[in-house]
């Protein structure tokens, strides 16, 4: 019997990513000039705790999630007292927050929605799907204390960052990447762009294929 079907990585395209969106956003720039970075580690952290539907569910959340979404993301570390209240269920700063954000940034952003939730959602985490993948958590946040703080001490470890420049001044964005480099160099296996689900399966039908028909792989021509 044969063995299992493999197909070299560089024959399977890596994962849709957007450079254009992640260099603007390495470089310090803003969603089509708006003043909304792209979010740093602490307002995701933020954005979570408010259980907000931006989060996990952009393409169903609603206006007032993305409100309360854009005010966070603007706000950085000086949201941190609302979102207090909000848990203590005192929400009147998180709801009039998203409110006025959505007055100054909702035209654009609602006008340019998919290209938000990749500004917002999507590219922040580029970097860090370079990494290898680990164990499930139990935990019930994405962005617990044993994440956070492990995300915090690499920061340290390879951008010499302080905790507070790791949650809120550097992008989670290049944060990932900052990450994903200094582990690189350290020689850990596997640090890569992510390889598209689509076509891995495509590949392996393809060579399952050839190999039935007897045929040889285009890679060892």
């Amino acid at each position: 019997m044969s063995g299992p079907v493999r197909v070299p990585a560089n024959w399977i395209k890596d994962a849709e990513f957007d450079p254009v969106l992640e260099m603007i956003a390495i470089a310090g720039g803003t969603f089509r000039n708006t003043g909304i970075p792209t979010p740093s580690l602490g307002s995701l952290m933020l954005l979570e705790l408010c259980d907000n539907k931006f989060f996990l569910h952009p393409e169903t959340c609603s206006g007032e999630d993305l409100g309360q979404a854009l005010f966070l993301f603007y706000s950085g570390k000086s949201a941190v007292a609302a979102v207090v209240e909000f848990i203590h269920d005192r929400p009147l700063k998180i709801e009039e927050g998203g409110k006025w954000a959505m007055l100054k940034f909702g035209d654009t952003v609602i006008d340019h929605y998919g290209e938000f939730v990749k500004w917002a959602i999507e590219l922040p985490f580029y970097g860090l799907t370079m990494l290898p993948g680990g164990g499930e958590s139990r935990d019930p946040f994405i962005f617990n204390a044993v994440s956070v703080s492990r995300l915090i001490y690499l920061a340290a470890k390879f951008g010499n960052l302080t905790p507070d420049e790791a949650l809120w001044k550097m992008p989670l964005a290049s944060l990932g990447h900052l990450i994903a480099c200094g582990c690189d160099a350290e020689g850990v296996k596997g640090v890569a762009r992510p390889k598209d689900p689509e076509d891995i399966r495509r590949q392996l039908q393809a060579a399952r294929e050839r190999e039935e028909r007897g045929e040889k792989h285009p890679w060892q021509n």
